[in-house]
């Protein structure tokens, strides 16, 4: 429980904080003109849906890209779409679930916007990697 507790880092919390509070909002401007209860009940979805997915895209990506064992040309595309072929399917099924009317244009920024932060989360930790290797070289 102590190894895991100490892979959590500062910025999967942050990540999934910012994240619920951003498309959750979101969720509810895009689903406003269908009452604002139909809207508040796909932005509290939402909301959770993001802060707990931001934070375990962050920290599968922190533990992808910390592996030794897998090689870099695995290492990048899995850091990248695993994380969010997994909110895509969460995200979309919740508000399935939730009988949200405008699941696509509810999720989609969060699978934009993911898809970037992945990306450059991805490259940051992997140049952290790098840097760490080559300092430990010398």
């Amino acid at each position: 429980m102590n190894a895991i507790k100490n892979r959590i880092t500062k910025a999967a919390v942050v990540t999934g904080i910012i994240a619920g509070l951003l498309y959750g909002s979101w969720a509810l401007y895009a689903n406003y003109a269908d009452g604002i209860i139909i809207a508040s009940q796909a932005a509290a979805v939402q909301f959770i849906c993001s802060a707990l997915l931001g934070f375990f895209m962050t920290f599968i990506m922190d533990q992808i890209c910390a592996s030794k064992r897998t090689p870099r040309f695995i290492m990048i595309p899995a850091s990248v779409i695993t994380p969010l072929l997994l909110t895509l399917f969460v995200s979309y099924y919740s508000h399935y679930l939730n009988s949200t009317p405008n699941i696509i244009i509810t999720i989609l920024p969060s699978q934009i916007l993911g898809l970037i932060w992945t990306s450059l989360y991805t490259a940051k930790l992997l140049k952290v990697t790098t840097n760490t290797k080559l300092t430990s070289a010398v």
